[in-house]
This record gives C-alpha cells, structure tokens and sequence, in this order.
C-alpha cells in the first residue's frame, strides 16, 4: 500500500516538472519571437524613414528644377512692351536665366540680328559642338522697338501667313512664314496688303531691305524668312547686337522693285509660288541701233539699261461651279484681286457667274476687282406672300380668303388691297394657292432658288407677289 502511494507520488512530481518545463520553454520561445518582432519592425521603420528622406529630397530637388524652369520661361517668353524692348539690357552678363548653359548647343542653329547693319547670320556647329560656322546671311529691316542687344529662344509659334500692325493704328498688314522670338517681335516677310494674296506686296517696303523700316519686327524676303520657317527649331537662340560690320558672310544685296509694271513689283521676287510673275518675266533691252553712230560719242544711258516691257499675262480660269473657298484660292494663286457676292440658295452651294469670262487674257494690273457670285445654302428662308387684286378691289370684299403654300395654310392679315402672308420653306420649288370661300381662284408654281438668284438676295428671305 505504502509503496502504491510512493509511485503515485514519484509520477506527480515527473508531471509537475514536465509541465513546469513546457512552460519555461514556452516562455523562452515568447521571448525570442518578440525580439526578433523588434528587430524586423525597427529595420522596417529606418527603411522608411530612408525613403522619406529620400522622397522629400527628390521632391525638394523637382521644386527647385520647376522653379528654375518657370523663371527661365517666364524671361524667354516675356511679352516685352515696346519700350522695354528698346531699352531693355538682357543679358549683358549672361544674367536673368534667358540662356541655360545646360541646354546650350542643342540646337542645329544659333542666329546672329546685327541691329547695326541691318544683316541677320545663321550659325552652325563645328566639331566641338560650338556656333562658330557662318551658314547664311539675310538682309533685313529691323525698327525701333527691335532688341538691340540680348539673347531670347524661339518659342515655337509660327504662321504661314499672319496679321500684323499696319503703318497706322488701328490697320493690319500681313506677313508669309513668320516665326515669333519674343513678344511682339517676329521674323517675317515685307508686307503684303491682302491676307494669303502674294500679290499685293508692298513694293515701296520691299525697297527699304537693309535699312531701319519695320516697327520692330525682322523683316525678310520671302525666300530667307521661309528658311527660319523651314529650318529653325523651337527652342533656337536669336542674338541681338549692333555693330557696323555685318559680320562674317557680309550683306547680301536685294533688288529694287519699285519702278516695275504692276503685275510684276506686287510680287516679292524671291517667292518660290509657282505664279510669281517673275518667273517668267525677261526685261527687253531698247533696241536704239540705227541711232547710234560712231562718230557720236555721247552714250544716253537709258540704251544700255534694261527697260521692262515684256509682263506676263495671266488666263481667267473657269469658276462657275467651284465652292467660294475654291474660287478664292484660284483666284489668290494668280494673284488677282476679287470680291465675292454671296447669294442665298436652299440647294445650291457654288459659283454660279463671274464678271471676267474664263479664258480671257491679260495683265494682273487690267484684271481690276473680278466679281464672283456663288451660292450660300441654308436650311431654310422666309417667304412673303402678297396676294393682290389689281383689276377689281370688290373682288376680296366679304369673301373668305385662304393662302396656302406647299400644301400649308398660311395665316394672312388683309390691308384693304391684299392679303399678306409668310411662312418658312426648306425645299426649291414652291406651290401658291389662293382660295376664296373655299374655292381655288389661282394656283402658281415658283422655284425659290431662281428667284433668289435673279433677284441677288443675300439675305434668307424672299417676297412673291400673286396678282389675281
């Protein structure tokens, strides 16, 4: 017995120490997973604590580059006044951020505007990346407001044909292949008087090249302003200074075209515009051989200049069923000055009458203004009817009348003589009836679009007169 209660003692102390163990070690494995718990969040917090740090300098140093972009831009772009140009002094020391030393040499070209001798040069790169290789050189006329010093990039903006201030306030001349640099300050053609017309050059400005003319934009020909247009990139730099040396490549002379024939001064001789009369013009020599003698020694100068006689004549082409956008263009490619007349039409859209016959051929300046009258489509007109009675005025007395048109009553009003009525149509043809007490007195068919012609209407309304 005794020893039964000896065993049963000796086992609950082997299972005292047994739980007593598991315990311990659990607790043991409770501590080392909680330190190393520790560990892994630690680490994780110094990570993220790296990239804040990180973050925050990469952000501080995008704050800084836009920074800096938006004052370099805002000084390129800067949309100088006049006086600010004429008295501005950029860059005088590369300062104000107008030039980038890390975006230098980037381009194909750097341009040179010798406000001095009225001479802009092209520069490209040579083999160490610097512009210090002449390309080109344009005459040109610069004018009061023109920078004379400082360095602007192009912005990107460019026209083929834009509208620029005419010689006084409030009028508007126009450019071909103008490219801005900066502000108010263009790269451009002379001028011309007429938008998108070559022909209508200002022959008197074209003689100014390669003198102060302009109010301050670069004046070119049209073949050197189409050059910048064609080859120069957004972004390029345009130098401004003044010196009296023109620079590596000289001045390029330019022709006098002034004491031309019309038909022939109106163009800018450089145009490329497969209808520039000077093309094909060949000035004749006066032909003075039986007048001359041997014996006379005194040589009249006219005999050995070239007089312009020969000008070029020019075909009338056939516009009749053109759009007025395709006759204008016609029209503008040879040069020729015109007026449109647009007349309403609920169906047709096209030139219907020219006043010069095509095939006819003469010289530009004996064309005069050709008038062109087209069609204008709309959807639909007005049209008043007047239904009178001209033989007998008892004839509507008491009755009742009824108008109707294109099977539509119309509501009229009677002024004593007759019985007025309107009403909207969308459709050519038109079909009146006139009823008295109900009974159809008379029936009259119109093509609205005939009379619209006829008459020239321009405005979307039409009056038809019924006489009974």
């Amino acid at each position: 017995m005794k020893r039964d209660k000896s065993k049963i003692k000796s086992k609950k102390r082997i299972l005292i120490l047994s739980v007593s163990l598991l315990i311990f070690l659990f607790a043991i494995s409770g501590i080392l997973v909680y330190s190393h718990f520790n560990r892994i969040k630690e680490t994780s917090a110094d990570i993220d604590s790296d990239e804040e740090m990180m973050a925050e300098n990469l952000n501080e140093a995008m704050i800084n580059e836009i920074k800096e972009n938006v004052i370099e831009d805002n000084i390129i772009e800067n949309n100088l006044g006049t006086n600010e140009i004429e008295n501005s002094n950029i860059d005088k020391s590369n300062q104000g951020g107008v030039i980038n030393n890390s975006q230098k040499n980037t381009k194909a070209y750097y341009i040179k505007v010798n406000y001095g001798a009225q001479v802009v040069t092209i520069y490209g790169k040579d083999n160490n990346g610097e512009y210090t290789v002449p390309v080109k050189a344009m005459t040109c006329s610069t004018g009061t407001a023109t920078p004379k010093s400082g360095k602007y990039k192009t912005p990107g903006r460019k026209q083929k044909w834009g509208t620029l201030f005419g010689h006084t306030p409030g009028t508007y001349v126009y450019g071909q292949y103008v490219t801005d640099i900066t502000g108010n300050i263009l790269f451009h053609s002379v001028p011309y008087t007429i938008k998108s017309n070559p022909a209508t050059l200002e022959y008197n400005e074209y003689d100014k090249l390669g003198t102060k003319a302009s109010a301050g934009c670069i004046r070119l020909t049209v073949q050197d302003a189409k050059w910048i247009y064609d080859n120069v990139a957004t972004g390029t730099t345009v130098e401004f200074y003044s010196d009296s040396n023109p620079g590596p490549l000289g001045k390029p002379s330019t022709k006098k075209i002034s004491s031309y024939p019309d038909g022939i001064k109106n163009w800018d001789p450089t145009d490329s515009n497969p209808n520039n009369p000077w093309k094909t013009y060949k000035p004749q020599q006066v032909n003075n051989s039986n007048n001359n003698n041997s014996n006379n020694t005194n040589t009249d100068s006219n005999t050995t200049n070239n007089i312009p006689q020969t000008i070029p004549t020019i075909a009338m082409p056939n516009l009749i069923g053109l759009t007025a956008t395709q006759a204008e263009q016609k029209l503008s490619e040879l040069g020729l000055k015109y007026a449109i007349k647009k007349v309403t039409s609920l169906s047709k859209d096209n030139v219907f009458e020219q006043s010069i016959p095509a095939g006819t051929n003469k010289k530009a300046s004996d064309y005069g203004t050709i008038i062109i009258k087209c069609h204008k489509k709309v959807s639909q007109i007005e049209a008043k009817i007047n239904v009178k009675n001209t033989s007998n005025n008892e004839t509507f007395k008491g009755k009742n009348i009824k108008l109707v048109i294109n099977n539509k009553e119309l509501i009229d009003t009677f002024n004593g003589i007759s019985y007025l009525g309107a009403t909207a149509i969308n459709t050519s043809n038109a079909s009146v009836k006139v009823y008295i007490d109900n009974k159809l007195l008379k029936k009259q068919d119109f093509n609205i679009d005939n009379i619209l012609e006829v008459n020239g209407n321009e405005s979307p309304s039409i009056s038809i007169t019924i006489d009974i």
